[in-house]
């Protein structure tokens, strides 16, 4: 998620980028996918990494088709999706992958109040107020699904590609510079406080 929500954020030269979790479906290499090619380097109990990696193994991550949709986001949105973002956790896919801020939430609190702070990288707070920022999202959400409705502006919209070729395109601009993949650890955009 995160790997992805960076390369969005990156391609696009938004503010922010905001993926749900749900729409990943595989871990990266997939454990899903079987290569053809029996003698790639395949996660596995006797393998190392690195490991090589296929389209078959973006497509078991990313099987949906979403496409990433550039728009605008208002300070006051961003909360709202957040807080929609939280709100069943840990019972659906709606949670956020994020990039270019970070948040903390409480568990604890009631449904729609679990945000506690939203901050860009360098710890400046992000109100919840009518100040707008460029976003990369997916279609999905821009339209309303898992719960995002009017968090989006469907109507500031552009689509641009597809989910999974922004990933395969980070995998080949990291290849074409002779660096190996690494899949970012949590880093602490999001941060649960209780």
């Amino acid at each position: 998620g995160n790997f992805t929500a960076d390369a969005m954020r990156k391609k696009y030269g938004t503010d922010f980028a905001y993926i749900n979790g749900g729409g990943i479906r595989d871990k990266f290499p997939a454990a899903t996918y079987v290569a053809a090619d029996k003698s790639l380097n395949r996660p596995g109990a006797d393998k190392v990494a690195p490991y090589d990696v296929t389209l078959g193994d973006a497509l078991a991550v990313y099987p949906f088709g979403n496409t990433v949709g550039v728009s605008v986001i208002t300070g006051e949105n961003l909360w709202k999706a957040l807080e929609n973002g939280v709100s069943n956790w840990p019972g659906d896919g709606r949670f956020p992958q994020i990039s270019g801020f970070k948040f903390t939430w409480d568990s604890t609190k009631a449904k729609m109040s679990r945000v506690v702070s939203v901050t860009t990288l360098d710890g400046k707070a992000i109100a919840a107020d009518s100040k707008e920022y460029t976003i990369a999202t997916l279609d999905f959400l821009v339209q309303g699904g898992d719960g995002y409705v009017g968090t989006f502006a469907p109507s500031k919209s552009k689509v641009r590609d597809l989910l999974v070729d922004v990933l395969i395109d980070a995998l080949k601009a990291d290849m074409a510079a002779g660096k190996v993949t690494k899949m970012p650890a949590a880093d602490g955009r999001i941060v649960k406080v209780a």
